[in-house]
């Protein structure tokens, strides 16, 4: 367990934002969700600066981190979107997750979800129940919900709305503690247009063919290129 005593910068790379954005993109009209995953060991401040992307404004500005606890968020994986995930889903969608990750050491560090309503942005009880059981065992776990009415093809602003786990309690994350890597917003816009989210897979379609893969390893080169 990581030191709990203030709150943890958070940092969320072009990588994990532009899959989550994609993931989206791909299934606008249904509830879709998936993991976040962090770098085991990140150390101190990165010293670069980004967009800011914290709390509930979703808005982005100029900004960047400079503290000492960090959490930077590397990569995502998109689980689910034909329903919300059921708990054994859930389980074997951790159990190759966990894995997976710590092979390259990384750890399961937040949820992230968007709601079937473009007009409904508040985390509800499954949400908040993966996060908790998150927190567990990372105790500066975020938990992301995705903002459809903001994911317009110029990706003008963040689509994030960012929470933390306060004493118990799922609070919206002070603005200052998050921000977005340089250029997230721009690749996003450029994936959109280009159509990106086709290339996307997500864990529910690994699980009607297990020759897609959830990793997503075409895309990610793809968004490499487009930094």
């Amino acid at each position: 367990m990581q030191n709990n005593i203030g709150e943890a910068e958070v940092e969320i790379s072009v990588q994990a934002y532009s899959k989550m954005i994609l993931h989206a993109a791909k299934y606008p009209s249904r509830a879709i969700s998936g993991l976040l995953l962090a770098e085991q060991n990140p150390g101190r401040g990165s010293g670069r600066r980004g967009s800011e992307a914290g709390g509930g404004s979703g808005d982005g500005g100029g900004g960047g981190l400079a503290g000492s606890r960090r959490v930077l968020l590397t990569d995502c994986v998109p689980l689910f979107h034909l329903a919300l995930p059921l708990a054994p889903m859930l389980e074997v969608a951790f159990a190759q997750l966990d894995m997976w990750a710590k092979e390259k050491d990384l750890v399961i560090a937040g949820y992230y979800q968007a709601n079937e309503s473009c007009t409904d942005v508040s985390p509800n009880q499954v949400a908040y129940k993966i996060s908790d059981l998150i927190s567990e065992n990372y105790s500066d776990a975020v938990l992301i919900m995705i903002e459809n009415r903001r994911m317009s093809r110029d990706c003008a602003t963040s689509a994030l709305h960012v929470y933390n786990n306060s004493g118990g309690q799922w609070q919206t994350k002070q603005p200052g503690l998050v921000c977005l890597e340089p250029d997230c917003l721009a690749v996003a816009s450029g994936l959109l247009i280009q159509r990106a989210h086709v290339q996307l897979m997500d864990f529910d379609n690994h699980l009607d063919n297990p020759t897609l893969d959830w990793a997503n390893p075409v895309l990610n080169r793809l968004i490499l290129d487009s930094c």
